[in-house]
């Protein structure tokens, strides 16, 4: 149908030569529409063709043609897209809001700006070490310096000896008399 009607085929060409879409590039693109849904070429409204769809299938909802006012915003989307496309390849340009071209701009706050969990925890770092007391490069804690944490093994069988685990570091304090608790 648009490789046989030069009307159609003019009326889509239209699509994006400005950012506000034409009114008579509107018409003839809404007719291009009704072409396709029905074979009266009359019709120039898609509210029109819904009704004679209806009228001929039933109430089939699945079947009609988007009314004249959801088509309006479709072709504004798509007029501003053309817009768009048509510019692609301009340097530097100053392009208008989509807003009020058939799109809306939906705002979200900002949820974080952190990480959610500690770094060790978000990339997945397991220390599963016993016999190397995490002091080599087979433990993914001290590769990534990270300290052990009590999840761990190492940890719970008191075997740890990363310099950047916590329980670690309390216990050589200890040891050295640095403690809070040492008289």
């Amino acid at each position: 149908m648009l490789c046989s009607s030069v009307t159609h085929q003019g009326s889509l060409s239209q699509l994006g030569a400005r950012v506000n879409i034409v009114s008579t590039t509107k018409t003839g693109c809404e007719k291009f529409m009704c072409c396709l849904y029905t074979k009266d070429t009359k019709l120039s409204l898609m509210d029109e063709a819904r009704y004679r769809i209806f009228c001929q299938k039933g109430q089939n909802n699945e079947i009609l043609p988007p009314t004249s006012d959801s088509l309006a915003l479709d072709m504004q989307c798509a007029n501003y897209q053309a817009y768009l496309w048509r510019r692609a390849l301009v340097p530097y340009q100053r392009l208008p809001s989509p807003d009020g071209h058939g799109w809306t701009i939906i705002l979200h706050p900002v949820l974080m700006v952190k990480e959610s969990a500690p770094r060790g925890l978000v990339e997945l770092t397991v220390c599963g070490c016993v016999k190397s007391m995490c002091q080599n490069k087979h433990c993914s804690c001290a590769v990534n310096e990270l300290p052990c944490t009590e999840a761990f093994k190492c940890i719970g069988l008191d075997l740890c000896r990363n310099p950047k685990s916590r329980v670690h570091a309390d216990a050589s304090d200890s040891e050295s008399g640095t403690g809070l608790d040492s008289d």
